[in-house]
């Protein structure tokens, strides 16, 4: 459970501004030159949105043709579900230098909000004129196309979706429906299930896991081949992952997690933790937390009672990263998994940036043998090892 730092740069950048006349104004108290074109970065700020509406209309008050400002308000519009003010003020933006893809596809959505399909299309198709590579952009075509009963164009609509975006959910349960529409009832499960697959990772992220979607999305296939009933997760962080094992799993077996409190592998504090868990517990009906060192006798012992003599089918390490740490979680937990089932590791990849956090998951993967298998993406962290027993 090891990440590169990521600094998100949340505050609103500084405008930009072009003298274009020498008109002048005061909004909110600010004075506001409207001979200037103005940029407010703040519309993506979380309470600056009304002081850029504000700087928009005031323009528009005094330039009633200022397209910039008509193609913001109406991108507002759109987010704040002002449907038809948003159609009025993107199509005075059709026709000239500031109808770009993205203008094209809100005015598209908006057209499809309205239930006017022929319209959508129409927008749809203007914004993929513009840029071909816009996944947005093909998957409302195709749902606009499905609504047609066009179904044909919906479907290869829906397929270049996922050939640009992979992890497109919607896409996928999109696609399923079409296809049951067209009596491909076999395809059709096979999407729905990638749906489920995709919508339930994109979930788990929200709630929170330090994973790499390609690797956590490879040991999830990985695992439900095996049809797990009873797991136990060392390291559950925000939950994430225990979400998935909850979700896509036989919900009848055991879901266990051991966690350290203040852990100095993403250990969360007592108050987080304790809510966590309560969080946790909707997931499944035999729900299990166990909030202790998992290298204590107590803590296995804990693990074993709630076994109940049963076999784990399915360990996921993902706790004390140090070699000796990792190296007892793994013997000491192993004995209680089945012949056959899974033990897997996070964090496998030897890197620098891993030895400086003293996460040393590769040197224990590396005097393991058996059956094994590596996923990896190209990231300089994560990576993960999974062997059977």
């Amino acid at each position: 459970m090891v990440s590169q730092q990521i600094t998100a740069d949340r505050t609103a950048s500084q405008r930009n501004r072009t003298p274009i006349s020498q008109k002048s104004g005061m909004v909110n108290g600010t004075r506001i030159d409207s001979g200037w074109e103005i940029n407010p970065n703040a519309t993506a700020v979380p309470g600056h949105r009304h002081l850029a509406r504000e700087i928009y209309e005031h323009i528009l008050s005094t330039q009633p043709d200022h397209l910039e400002s008509l193609k913001e308000l109406g991108q507002m519009d759109f987010e704040e579900g002002n449907f038809a003010q948003a159609i009025e003020r993107l199509s005075q933006v059709v026709g000239t230098p500031m109808a770009d893809a993205e203008c094209f596809h809100r005015l598209g959505q908006a057209f499809a909000a309205q239930g006017d399909s022929s319209n959508a299309e129409a927008a749809q198709r203007r914004a993929l004129e513009l840029d071909p590579q816009m996944a947005a952009a093909h998957f409302d075509l195709g749902v606009s196309l499905r609504q047609q009963n066009k179904l044909g164009e919906a479907t290869a609509s829906f397929q270049q979706t996922l050939r640009l975006d992979q992890n497109h959910g919607g896409a996928f349960h999109q696609l399923g429906g079409t296809l049951e529409q067209q009596g491909n009832i076999d395809q059709a499960l096979v999407c729905y299930q990638e749906a489920r697959l995709k919508e339930l990772i994109d979930a788990a992220f929200e709630i929170g896991m330090l994973q790499i979607r390609s690797e956590i999305e490879a040991l999830v296939r990985t695992v439900l081949i095996t049809a797990p009933r009873n797991i136990l997760e060392i390291g559950s962080h925000r939950g994430g992952t225990m979400y998935l094992w909850c979700k896509l799993l036989e919900n009848s077996g055991h879901r266990i997690t051991v966690d350290l409190p203040g852990g100095d592998f993403g250990g969360l504090a007592v108050e987080e933790i304790e809510s966590r868990n309560v969080m946790m517990s909707g997931w499944s009906e035999n729900f299990s937390a166990i909030n202790a060192d998992s290298h204590a006798v107590s803590t296995y012992e804990k693990v074993r009672e709630t076994l109940d003599g049963e076999k784990l089918d399915f360990l996921f390490i993902d706790g004390d990263h140090t070699y000796e740490g990792v190296k007892l979680d793994f013997f000491m937990y192993k004995n209680l998994v089945r012949e056959g089932g899974l033990i897997a590791f996070h964090d496998i990849k030897d890197t620098q940036l891993h030895r400086d956090q003293n996460c040393h998951v590769a040197r224990l993967w590396g005097e393991l043998s058996g059956d094994k298998m590596q996923i990896q993406s190209d990231a300089q962290w994560g990576g993960i090892g999974v062997i059977q027993c």
